[in-house]
């Protein structure tokens, strides 16, 4: 990632940010999923998020909002949560 090199971001020198190295990067949607994070404290609080765009979802939001609870949920139950979305999870040494 380029946090780590000070030549990518030389504004942020400029504000005393100094370069550093990410240990974990998560990555939605990608082909290999082998991490979950449980999401049931937080979902009511995505879904109101999404709920503010709503130039983007029209009147379609009943729907999407079904969609998502529905796909939370199979994947929490495949990892012994309520709800949980899946990563591919990366660590750095």
């Amino acid at each position: 990632p380029a946090a780590q090199n000070p030549w990518d971001f030389p504004e942020l020198l400029a504000e005393g940010l100094a370069p550093h190295r990410v240990s974990e990067i998560y990555v939605i949607g990608a082909p290999t999923l082998n991490y979950a994070v449980d999401i049931t404290s937080t979902l009511d609080r995505k879904i109101k998020a999404l709920r503010a765009h709503r130039s983007q979802l029209g009147d379609r939001f009943g729907e999407i909002e079904r969609m998502i609870r529905t796909a939370a949920a199979e994947r929490g139950v495949k990892h012994g949560m309520e709800y949980a979305e899946e990563f591919h999870r990366i660590v750095h040494w």
